[in-house]
């Protein structure tokens, strides 16, 4: 099928965009005094959505959590500046089963959107999304995880060195036969796709994989047996 520029399934974006347009400089302000603003407050809350969010992105990918939504949001990021329209992540988070309002859309531009440009910055949103959700004890797993790869201590562990040692067997997914050993495998090594293209995974590229997964994880104890069954370490 062609490729329509614009087109997702059977949303018009060019009319959304322009209803997007006309709620933010006619419709919101985004001014506290404004009563539009005001009664989306006592409707919705950030903190809301973002429970929402992450719990969408548990159940699409319990192992790679937040990593599967910012793989989403850069496919929707043609541009490749880190910025998407409003319209194109409601209608992205709709593959999550995540559906936005109109009053938690205008909540999600008022605080992603302070500059009022009218896109959302990708990085922002997973800013706010992991906030808090990763601990110093974490931060020591995982980079406990990351030693036991890297044999070198040069910080040179390749895709090839994570494909050779993760293992599939703990992933819910495959616990429950929801996915094969291969779709999962498939899908952990895409998630690497947001690092730079070097084939190389440094400390810091590690730690921020897991910082995107950690959201959907609440207990320490929880993670911690993640992180060891799947290096096995």
């Amino acid at each position: 099928m062609k490729s329509i520029s614009g087109y997702y399934g059977n949303i018009d974006f060019e009319q959304e965009a322009a209803k997007t347009d006309f709620r933010k400089t006619k419709g919101t302000d985004l001014n506290m005094a404004n009563p539009y603003l005001e009664s989306s407050f006592k409707m919705t809350n950030l903190a809301e959505i973002k429970s929402r969010v992450i719990e969408g992105c548990k159940t699409m990918s319990p192992a790679n959590g937040l990593r599967a939504l910012r793989i989403a949001l850069r496919r929707l990021d043609h541009n490749q500046n880190g910025l998407v329209e409003p319209v194109e992540f409601k209608y992205g988070l709709r593959a999550f089963g995540i559906d936005l309002n109109e009053d938690e859309c205008t909540q999600l531009l008022k605080n992603l959107d302070p500059s009022r440009s009218g896109r959302l910055s990708v990085n922002e949103i997973l800013h706010i999304l992991r906030k808090d959700s990763f601990n110093e004890f974490r931060a020591k797993i995982v980079e406990m995880a990351y030693r036991s790869l890297d044999q070198s201590g040069r910080q040179l562990v390749s895709i090839e060195d994570l494909e050779n040692n993760y293992d599939v067997q703990p992933n819910p997914e495959y616990v429950m036969g929801a996915k094969s050993g291969t779709q999962i495998m498939t899908e952990f090594l895409q998630s690497w796709d947001t690092q730079a293209r070097d084939g190389i995974i440094t400390l810091a590229e590690f730690v921020d994989y897991y910082m995107d997964v950690s959201p959907c994880i609440k207990s320490d104890q929880v993670f911690e047996n993640m992180v060891r069954n799947t290096w096995r370490c």
